[in-house]
């Protein structure tokens, strides 16, 4: 489980680099302040962004491996982030056409959670499973 841990807080520090770095130089920052940047990075869906690639890394590690899947484990693994992305675009575009309040992607919004603890879940278990099942290379 830490390899698999290891691999989400290393990808993500590394896609979340900029905000985290704002975050952490805005105080310092008296005459300047980085909160309007922090908060269009996060409207602007760095975060959900970030977890989308994430997802994505994770299905593309264990669709081109040689790992066979149960009917459920197919599901989790397979389907389940296509499904998270899928609702993303699909919000995204009921935003565009004005059907949705862009407020679900605030900084810090209940969906920005859900995404971001649903991502935290599904990669740390998929990275276990695909570690622990990965067929040794020759």
């Amino acid at each position: 489980m830490g390899k698999a841990a290891g691999w989400l807080f290393a990808n993500a520090a590394f896609g979340l680099a900029p905000l985290i770095f704002l975050s952490v130089i805005n105080p310092l920052l008296k005459a300047h302040e980085a909160g309007p940047a922090i908060h269009e990075m996060m409207r602007g869906g760095t975060v959900l962004f970030v977890c989308c690639a994430l997802m994505g890394a994770t299905v593309v590690d264990v669709m081109q491996s040689k790992v066979k899947l149960t009917n459920l484990s197919h599901f989790a693994i397979n389907v389940s982030p296509f499904v998270i992305l899928l609702i993303i675009c699909l919000l995204y575009i009921l935003i565009i056409v004005n059907k949705v309040d862009e407020s679900i992607f605030t900084t810090f919004s209940s969906f920005d959670a859900f995404v971001v603890a649903f991502t935290t879940i599904y990669c740390t278990f998929a990275k276990y499973f695909f570690f622990i099942k990965k067929v040794p290379q020759t």
